[in-house]
């Protein structure tokens, strides 16, 4: 739990008139209220509080000298949280804007952040930045909100605080080219317990526990899943994938050959589809529609990011068979057309990989060797009989492994064509085996059925979940 500080930062600039003279700028870090404004966070039986120093600063410059002027709040944590604490400022963009400017007209004045670190000797004007205490260069004011950023962290430390001080420092310069009037910026800090984040690619068996869901990390895009040691003794994600399209997958944070970077990726995920109305993609031609075709990669990213799935209302992400096995290739890096082998890549994180319907490179619905793969192990640590066949047409795994369980597969249906099907009554899980050229093999299961080496067309949109792959 958090809650937010806010302060106003802002600018106020006087017209020099026809000669150039030393007119005063006065720029203010206001806090409404007392000089001292607690406020408090629970966390389990810890709190936390931080105060913000200081009622005004003012900043007095001479536009015509454009002399740097700087100015400091401390900002004072307490924490009693045996972990530490974050301190983190953000801001609704990054510049000043000229308070009071009709709405309706075309250039509204603003005072940006400046680019860059610089000394304070080369802080170019009228810019403002900061610095988190009182030496170092100032930097440019981060973007905080918005998908992909995050709050400015100042201050952190990893244990319990009385009073913890820091200085954030305010500079700005300007000159007889900034417009006058009064520019303003609201900043919010806000202090959050520390938590050390477990990230799936550093993670080994040991670090998976058996008694419940573990909370993890995917170094690529920062998303939180949940991982656990299952009844089948591996360590699987306990929440479906959610990679967004256009990620490009490096051997820094994904399941591919060594050596690849993010300016020569190994495979760059297509863009994801977009929904234009119910639960249909984008209308095309049947011979360009997103999922119908075998030969093409797709991927879509649904904005239902929950366990809720419906007929109506997808969940997480779906991914063709070639999008899933990051390309459906081989360590040589040929395509993978044989019956029961399987890809050497996915779009897992590093260290974790597809599961599998076979390892016995041959055609998995024959000869018992279905026994090979991790669904049929899986399917059978939950209770599925697939001792003598592939599938079981009984309730049993997903009662056992099912929504709401403790591996909580998801009915979350597939796409196919362009349209949406069976939500929240069947369950697709892509396997890394190969069926034909066409088809893959995966994981199917309804409430009344289950099959560990199901196959499909690759164009199907399916659901994934990795498993650790050293164990």
């Amino acid at each position: 739990m958090k809650k937010v500080n806010k302060v106003k930062f802002s600018a106020i600039l006087a017209s020099a008139g026809v000669a150039v003279l030393a007119v005063p700028v006065v720029i203010g870090v206001a806090m409404a209220g007392a000089e001292n404004i607690p406020f408090s966070v629970n966390v389990d039986t810890d709190s936390q509080s931080v105060s913000v120093s200081a009622a005004t600063i003012s900043l007095t410059m001479d536009p015509a000298s454009a002399a740097l002027k700087t100015g400091s709040v401390n900002v004072t944590v307490g924490s009693g949280n045996e972990t530490g604490y974050r301190l983190q400022v953000s801001a609704n963009g990054t510049d000043l804007t000229m308070q009071g400017a009709d709405a309706g007209d075309s250039v509204i004045p603003t005072l940006p952040t400046q680019a860059g670190g610089y000394a304070a000797d080369a802080f170019p004007a009228n810019h403002w930045g900061y610095r988190v205490g009182d030496t170092g260069n100032y930097f440019a004011f981060p973007e905080t909100t918005g998908t992909g950023n995050a709050p400015l962290e100042i201050a952190s430390k990893q244990e319990k605080v009385n009073a913890d001080t820091t200085s954030f420092t305010f500079a700005a310069k300007a000159d007889y080219l900034t417009a006058p009037g009064t520019y303003g910026l609201s900043l919010n800090f806000q202090v959050t317990p520390y938590v050390t984040k477990t990230y799936m690619q550093d993670m080994d068996l040991s670090m998976c526990p058996e008694g419940g869901p573990l909370t993890v990390y995917d170094s690529r895009d920062e998303q939180e899943y949940t991982v656990q040691k299952l009844d089948d003794g591996k360590c699987w994600m306990t929440s479906n994938l959610n990679l967004a399209g256009g990620t490009k997958l490096d051997s820094e944070g994904s399941n591919v050959p060594a050596g690849y970077t993010q300016a020569n990726p190994y495979y760059t995920l297509p863009a994801s589809e977009t929904i234009s109305s119910g639960t249909s993609l984008n209308n095309r031609t049947d011979e360009t529609k997103p999922f119908s075709s075998d030969t093409v990669d797709y991927v879509f990213n649904s904005s239902n990011n929950t366990t809720d799935c419906t007929s109506s209302k997808p969940c997480n992400s779906y991914y063709s068979w070639l999008a899933a096995t990051a390309g459906g290739k081989d360590a040589s890096g040929s395509a993978v057309t044989s019956n029961g082998y399987n890809t050497a890549y996915s779009i897992c994180p590093k260290g974790w990989r597809l599961p599998t319907s076979t390892t016995s490179n041959g055609n998995a619905t024959a000869s018992n060797r279905w026994k090979t793969g991790d669904w049929y192990a899986l399917a059978t640590a939950y209770g599925a009989d697939l001792s003598s066949q592939y599938s079981q047409n009984a309730a049993t795994f997903y009662n056992n492994a099912g929504p709401g369980t403790t591996p909580n597969f998801l009915l979350a249906g597939y796409y196919y064509s362009g349209a949406f099907y069976n939500g929240g009554s069947y369950g697709f899980y892509w396997s890394a085996a190969s069926n034909s050229s066409t088809h893959g093999y995966d994981l199917y299961f309804s409430s009344g059925y289950v099959d560990s080496a199901n196959f499909n067309t690759r164009r199907g949109g399916f659901s994934v979940r990795c498993v650790l792959a050293e164990q």
